[in-house]
């Protein structure tokens, strides 16, 4: 395992505020993945890579947010999940 990448794997906390209200999320990135949720059940899918050479990290993350729930920037999943 390279050093950088043991410095990127792990658990992130985040606290997120729109114009509908507060949420907190938790992530894992681990092997070049991501996964995490909210407290308002919405769930985060996605992956990640690591650029050695300019020390970055490249994230794509989809967020999915359940049927009958509202994100906290008023969008909505109507009849199935929608997917950000």
């Amino acid at each position: 395992m390279s050093e950088s990448k043991s410095i990127v794997e792990g658990f992130y906390a985040t606290y997120l505020t729109g114009v509908m209200g507060s949420s907190f999320a938790m992530l894992t990135f681990k092997d070049g993945v991501i996964a995490g949720a909210d407290t308002g059940g919405g769930k985060y899918d996605g992956v990640y890579k690591i650029d050695e050479k300019n020390q970055k990290t490249h994230c794509q993350i989809d967020f999915i947010l359940p049927v009958g729930t509202q994100s906290i920037t008023g969008a909505a999943a109507q009849s199935e999940p929608l997917r950000i």
